[in-house]
């Protein structure tokens, strides 16, 4: 049976706003530049963070960086939990 490899249905993962990076299945965007509803934080990375998105996700290493910097806002922090 012949394989189709036409990848041009093949919908993107992240692509470049004026926001910044956004991923597209996620609904979110990384490392925002400008404000926005859904940002995810990398961790330790106090540039990477602005003010003014709705919500924030960021791990337990990152919370820190972005309660010193911003005080209260809507964080969601993300646990990591190794299932062997």
């Amino acid at each position: 049976m012949p394989h189709n490899h036409d990848h041009t249905h093949i919908p993107d993962l992240v692509v470049a706003r004026p926001e910044g990076l956004y991923c597209v299945p996620g609904k979110f965007y990384i490392d925002p530049w400008r404000a926005v509803d859904r940002a995810v934080i990398t961790p330790g990375h106090a540039d990477h963070s602005r003010t003014g998105h709705a919500h924030y996700l960021t791990t337990a290493a990152g919370e820190g960086i972005l309660r010193s910097r911003f005080g209260s806002i809507n964080l969601y922090k993300h646990s990591r939990t190794a299932k062997r």
